[in-house]
């Protein structure tokens, strides 16, 4: 039983520092805004390992990060095509369409300091022609791309020009992929979507204080800063702690099994 709690206890480190490293690990996040009129839909994604080396070799960024907008507008359609049947939205318990009207994609730095490509599509919607003004109707969100990936998402839904927004929304108060161990105490599970209810009114409404938004800066690619001896050192350190738990864990097994077969 010792034996057992020990290998556990040093493969933790793995699973945690796994998600960071993880080839297959695609982040999103989903920043809706809603206005008297309609909305528009900012799904973020930011992909691991094999998505990143992917979008490279389509986007071909310059050293700044940034890529040409035809070779943009190639590899956005492409992802559009794989992400948007996956997403629904629903006002007053009516299926409301969203439309791709395009994007941004680049490189950037991501959690850990690691090299990541970050894309933006970006849709808009309008409410059916028959929904409610001035009272209370429930707004449905929902995102079936990646459930059987480790990945987080988070969803965030502010109404602007008076649109009034009620309901829970896991993690609203923390910033885009703010879910590392320091920041968020923990890893938390992803959010696959938001049933929440809004109030529309017939027109803009003056005066009315905006929500606070993240996508400025959700749109902004290239190299904010490059540490890359922080970079080097995050990953020596990370390799040297893998392959030390691997080492551990193949020994430890070893001896139990010698020892039981005495």
């Amino acid at each position: 039983m010792r034996l057992g709690w020990f290998v556990v206890f040093w493969m933790v480190p793995c699973v945690v520092l796994g998600h960071m490293l993880d080839p297959r690990s695609i982040d999103r996040y989903a920043e809706i805004l809603l206005t008297p009129e309609g909305g528009r839909l900012y799904y973020v994604l930011v992909y691991g390992q094999n998505g990143t080396e992917f979008a490279r070799e389509i986007l071909q960024p310059n050293e700044q990060g940034l890529a040409a907008i035809e070779r943009q507008q190639t590899y956005l359609a492409q992802r559009n095509g794989q992400y948007l049947p996956g997403q629904t939205i629903e006002v007053d318990s009516q299926p409301t369409a969203l439309e791709y009207i395009g994007g941004l994609s680049g490189m950037t730095i991501g959690h850990g300091g690691a090299e990541v490509n970050r894309a933006v599509l970006i849709y808009q919607f309008r409410y059916p022609d028959s929904v409610r003004r001035d009272t209370s109707l429930p707004f449905r969100y929902e995102d079936t791309n990646f459930t059987r990936l480790f990945a987080w998402k988070q969803i965030r839904v502010l109404g602007l020009q008076g649109v009034q927004v009620h309901g829970h929304q896991p993690y609203k108060d923390l910033t885009p992929y703010d879910y590392t161990g320091l920041d968020a105490a923990g890893f938390l599970p992803s959010t696959r979507s938001v049933e929440l209810e809004i109030s529309v009114p017939a027109g803009p409404v003056g005066g009315a204080t905006p929500a606070i938004s993240y996508v400025d800066a959700l749109m902004q690619m290239g190299w904010p800063e490059r540490p890359r001896s922080e970079v080097w050192l995050l990953k020596k350190v990370v390799a040297a702690g893998v392959s030390i738990t691997l080492l551990v864990g193949g020994a430890a097994v070893i001896w139990s099994r010698r020892r039981g077969a005495r």
